[in-house]
């Protein structure tokens, strides 16, 4: 899987090592699951959503079988403010896109902290607040779809919270700023109308760029990243005790 399908960055910033534990929770289609265990390390997988953690398991599966992948993934469902892990479980944490869906977030922050083992390793991102403010301005559907976010993070605002839950924040990045395009035209031009040219285009070229890997075009999102990005990511730990 390309790493530009990724938030998280395993390559400097949250390195996979032999024999990790990995819990990847809220891991939708699993595609940061996948990646994870391009590494020899045990994820496991968990979500709410029934039908998304079967197409992850599914895409896993076919990975796997196929001797692509060096890790094992164990997918199920749970509930990021009830995890029904042992304090301590997992080496590394990776949480994507989830904390704007859940409704108490404090519960949730204090869980990552506990199932994380002292001295482990936490990515977590969400929207960032300048598209995200953005497409809730363009569309009232985008911000009312079932599901979908009910809250809106800044970026200090989330490294305090994080912070009070016990855990020492590090570095940030952002990411995807492309995508931020494509949202911005889907609002512009109907939230359910995927199909509009224009639209459709750009979704077009942003899969041609997942396989071309064009060097320009990648070099162009990582300097829009820094003022239009989609999402953030911020990188932390649980002090060792």
């Amino acid at each position: 899987m390309a790493s530009n399908v990724v938030n998280v960055d395993y390559w400097n910033l949250f390195q996979i090592r032999k024999g990790d534990r990995v819990l990847d929770l809220g891991c939708g289609n699993g595609r940061h699951t996948i990646e994870a265990t391009n590494w020899d390390c045990r994820v496991v997988a968990v979500d709410l959503d029934r039908e998304e953690l079967a197409r992850g398991r599914y895409m896993f599966y076919a990975d796997h079988n196929a001797g692509r992948l060096q890790g094992f993934a164990q997918f199920m469902m749970g509930d990021a403010q009830h995890l029904p892990f042992r304090d301590g479980a997992f080496d590394k944490v990776i949480c994507t896109e989830v904390l704007e869906h859940v409704h108490d977030d404090e519960r949730a922050m204090r869980e990552l902290f506990r199932i994380l083992r002292p001295g482990g390793e936490i990515a977590v991102s969400c929207p960032h607040h300048r598209a995200e403010r953005l497409l809730w301005a363009l569309s009232w559907e985008y911000w009312h779809s079932p599901g979908g976010h009910i809250r809106i993070y800044r970026k200090g605002e989330l490294r305090r919270r994080l912070s009070d839950a016990g855990l020492v924040m590090g570095a940030e990045r952002g990411r995807h700023a492309y995508q931020s395009v494509y949202w911005t035209l889907r609002c512009l031009f109907g939230k359910d109308n995927p199909d509009f040219p224009l639209t459709r285009w750009f979704w077009r070229f942003i899969n041609w760029n997942l396989r071309a890997r064009n060097p320009v075009f990648e070099g162009l999102e990582a300097a829009l990243d820094r003022v239009f990005a989609k999402d953030f990511v911020i990188y932390g730990r649980r002090p060792a005790e």
